[in-house]
């Protein structure tokens, strides 16, 4: 009996393994402006990419989403200049965001690799410039989150079993 729900267990485990495979890689970044007049604004925001492109080396891969807030706007992928939108990796770890936005006559708004090292950079008509070094995160896939599920029903299952078993 305990070899049947082992086996049970490592099949919906293979099975939950193979659902993130089509799926897009989707990062966390947030910072916060460290110069400027508007030094101390915080900035936060998501972006996706394809990560099935991937290879090693130093690469920059197309972004598929992005999305985040900068003093109290919001920015899209579609806002972004034509051909600016991508991340940045070295030998597959993220290392950079890039992307460009022109939002009024003279203002603009980067976000940018950095050589390893990315940021936010502001500058308005006015003349005022600002920068924020951005921090990277991965967002959890759904199948990692289900497979420590199933991980942890399988083990409270065994010690539930063991329990019946040895008190008979």
């Amino acid at each position: 009996m305990m070899n049947n729900i082992a086996k049970k267990s490592l099949l919906a485990l293979a099975a939950l393994s193979l659902v993130g495979v089509a799926q897009a890689a989707t990062y966390n970044f947030s910072g916060s402006i460290e110069d400027g007049l508007l030094k101390g604004q915080v900035f936060s925001g998501q972006f996706s990419f394809d990560d099935s492109q991937l290879t090693a080396g130093t690469e920059w891969l197309s972004l598929t989403a992005l999305q985040f807030s900068f003093a109290g706007k919001s920015y899209a992928l579609a806002g972004a200049e034509p051909n600016s939108a991508s991340v940045s990796f070295i030998d597959g770890r993220v290392v950079g965001l890039d992307a460009v936005y022109n939002v009024g006559s003279a203002d603009n708004l980067l976000l940018s690799s950095g050589f390893g090292e990315p940021y936010l950079r502001y500058e308005t008509s006015s003349g005022d410039f600002g920068s924020g070094a951005l921090s990277i995160s991965a967002v959890p896939e759904p199948s990692t989150w289900l497979m420590s599920l199933a991980g942890l029903a399988a083990v409270g299952a065994i010690v539930r079993r063991r329990k019946a078993v040895a008190a008979v």
